[in-house]
């Protein structure tokens, strides 16, 4: 398993662009899989966020997560985001969510970010949970009940 941006590996920006739009973007009838596409684009830094983080495991993307500014606008306090961790359904189950979740916490820390923050439909944190994210809210969001999580690198004292 190997992780790399999008930044090294641009040919995946249509894959990705797929699996965002059929698993979030299709539900709501303001968004194409064009938006996403675009929006994704932005995220093509190495050193900097916005960025996209992708899973490669024998020689194919397998999934994606994201470095992202302020993803809820109900909480413009909180900068930086973990989100669009998404696994393609073939390679559920192997915990590749869980790895380039750690992936991406230590390219925060890179980066000099000292807190990042998340949303879940999962009302228990899941993944997140175990990989030290707290739960600071819980709201409804788009028709979903969803938690906020806030997770201080900081303060982490083990290695993810």
């Amino acid at each position: 398993m190997e992780f790399v941006l999008l930044a090294d590996a641009p040919a995946a920006l249509g894959k990705v662009a797929g699996w965002y739009y059929n698993k979030w973007g299709r539900k709501h009838k303001d968004v194409s899989l064009q938006n996403i596409a675009a929006k994704l684009t932005r995220s093509d830094n190495r050193e900097q966020v916005p960025l996209l983080m992708l899973v490669r495991h024998l020689g194919q993307i397998v999934a994606a997560g994201e470095l992202k500014w302020r993803e809820m606008p109900q909480f413009e306090q909180y900068p930086v985001w973990m989100g669009g961790i998404y696994v393609d359904k073939h390679w559920r189950g192997l915990g590749i969510a869980s790895h380039l979740v750690a992936a991406l916490i230590e390219k925060a820390k890179t980066l000099g970010i000292t807190e990042l923050y998340l949303q879940t439909e999962d009302l228990s944190g899941g993944i997140y949970a175990k990989s030290g994210f707290k739960p600071i809210h819980q709201l409804e969001s788009n028709g979903k009940q969803v938690v906020v999580m806030r997770l201080q690198i900081d303060k982490l004292t083990t290695t993810l």
